[in-house]
Order: structure tokens, then sequence, then C-alpha cells
């Protein structure tokens, strides 16, 4: 079954934005970046990333996606098979906005919303999934593969290892999106 792992915001001010995630709900920061003309900030809640993102101008494409300033700029969807929800996309009369065969692929649904699917791994507790990109991996047993579960998992074992307590906490070894 598909589920969403990740939401960006586009926003004027990242220390605002994450301050006030940080504050009223208890969101960890877990990574910042550039990437595509923007900087982003993921912060997580130890289930979900959520990725604030400040563009360099508001004439960049990606940022003219959504309009002009603060909005929902996408979420994102783990799949079990992505090629086949790729046809179901196009199928229903969705657009791609990325190449299929990136990590994620974006799209736009017929009523304007921007989203991008990834591709779930399998439960193998010995399964081997790529980070996000290609570029690092993670050694994360049934954990998907996507961004939110590798900053998750990250934010998890900082949380563990920066505790109070006298032994040490079990490994984390899976945190992925909540089941339904």
């Amino acid at each position: 079954m598909a589920r969403i792992n990740h939401v960006a915001l586009k926003v004027e001010d990242l220390d605002i934005a994450s301050q006030f995630y940080e504050n009223v709900f208890g969101f960890r920061q877990v990574k910042i970046r550039r990437s595509r003309g923007h900087i982003s900030r993921h912060l997580t809640d130890g289930y979900i990333d959520l990725a604030f993102m400040v563009y360099d101008s508001e004439d960049d494409p990606e940022a003219k996606l959504v309009g002009e300033g603060p909005a929902i700029h996408h979420f994102g969807i783990e799949v079990e098979d992505r090629q086949g929800f790729i046809d179901k996309i196009e199928a229903n009369g969705g657009t791609l906005l990325s190449k299929p065969d990136s990590g994620t692929v974006k799209f736009r649904s017929p009523d304007g919303t921007i989203a991008g699917a990834t591709r779930r791994c399998g439960t193998n507790r010995a399964e081997l999934c790529p980070y996000k990109g290609g570029a690092r991996s993670a050694f994360m047993s049934g954990a998907a593969c996507n961004a939110a579960s590798v900053l998750a998992c990250s934010a998890a074992r900082s949380t563990s290892s920066a505790s109070s307590r006298t032994t040490s906490p079990p490994p984390v070894t899976s945190i992925t999106a909540r089941s339904v």
C-alpha cells in the first residue's frame, strides 16, 4: 500500500519555519542541503520527513510550480511498484515532472497538486536500501528507500546517543513512515 512519507513546504525563512515546528511540535533538525536552486532544511518527528525550502529566486522553474510566496510545494509517497504507479499516474491524467528513472518521480495530478513517488524496499532484514539520490546507502532492515527513513533513522540514532541513560540503548534497526 502506498503511504505519505515526506512533505515539502516552500518558506521565506528557514530559521523561523524550523524553530516554530521544533518548539511547538518537537520536530528535530536532521539535515540541511543545497539542491537545484534552493536550500532545504529537513526535520523529522521520527516518522516523516518535513522539508522547508527557500529558493534563490521566485523565478526558479521549480519555485514557480506552486506560485509565489510560502506554500505546500509537494509531498512524497512510498510505493511498492514505482513503474506501475507511473503508468497509473499517466493513465489517470497526471503529468510527470521528472524523468521516470530519477530517484523520486515528481508528478502533477489533474487537480494541480504536486507529489513525488519513491520506491519502498522490501522487508528482508538484510536488505541494503539505497539512499535517495544513489550517492550513499544505509543498512536498515525493512526500511523504505527514501530520505524520510534515512533521516528519521539518523535522528533517532543521534537522539539515542545523546541520551543521559547509563546503559546503551538498543540499536535502531528500522524507522519508516507509520503503517496504517
